[in-house]
């Protein structure tokens, strides 16, 4: 799927397959019917009491896709598609990706905690081209804005001054009271007292961890699920 332009996260158990999608607004989930100890059905069920995902695209994977169909349980399901083994994987692509086109992407919402303006600043410029990004220099500053906007995502530098962005983890939630994903990200101080090399250097390792965050937000911001704008 990752060759077809997906970001693909993996669970192995039902369990964590709820927690990461509690979690995590995915754009589609696949589900094998034959998972150790439980049932695919079964976890589709729980998928779509979730919040995120009472309508998001689900394929499902089987041996025997007919037994699926014929399940009680499975007018309850809303699938996308029912596949069977072995997977057709041009046309699993074609699937996701049609459905994926049926409707465009919200721009997302991230929400950037660092009580240095410069770094408030650079970390704007670095990311706003693929979201809108809401800075915030303090913990109330911050749990204000969380208040009052949706945020898909949060940029949390640890140290704020006399506080910790830790701090602010416990109450960085939606509305539904789902936790928001966090990346954590911290750049160096440098003293009056270092000389220019120094300075220089730690610019550089500035430069090279923006372009690392860069990296980390793309990747967490493709497992969002498309949204009407």
């Amino acid at each position: 799927m990752r060759l077809a332009g997906f970001a693909v996260d993996f669970a192995h158990t039902p369990d964590t397959a709820i927690i990461r999608a509690s979690a995590t607004r995915y754009a589609a989930m696949l589900v094998d019917l034959r998972l150790r100890d439980n049932d695919g059905i079964d976890l589709i069920l729980r998928l779509r009491t979730l919040s995120y995902h009472a309508q998001t695209p689900i394929v499902v994977i089987s041996g025997d896709p007919e037994r699926g169909r014929g399940d009680v349980r499975s007018s309850r399901l809303n699938i996308l598609e029912w596949f069977s083994k072995p997977i057709d994987f041009a046309r699993l692509a074609r699937t996701l990706q049609a459905a994926v086109a049926k409707k465009t992407r919200a721009p997302p919402r991230i929400l950037h905690v660092d009580d240095n303006r410069e770094t408030l600043a650079l970390v704007a410029g670095a990311l706003g081209a693929m979201a809108e990004v809401i800075s915030a220099d303090c913990i109330e500053n911050a749990l204000r804005i969380a208040a009052g906007n949706p945020v898909d995502l949060v940029v949390l530098d640890i140290g704020l001054g006399e506080s910790s962005g830790l701090d602010l983890l416990p109450d960085l939630r939606d509305p539904p009271g789902n936790t928001i994903p966090v990346i954590l990200f911290s750049t160096p101080v440098m003293d009056d007292a270092d000389c220019d090399d120094s300075l220089n250097a730690a610019r550089s390792r500035m430069n090279s961890s923006l372009e690392s965050l860069v990296a980390k937000v793309r990747d967490r911001l493709a497992l969002l699920p498309v949204q009407a704008a």
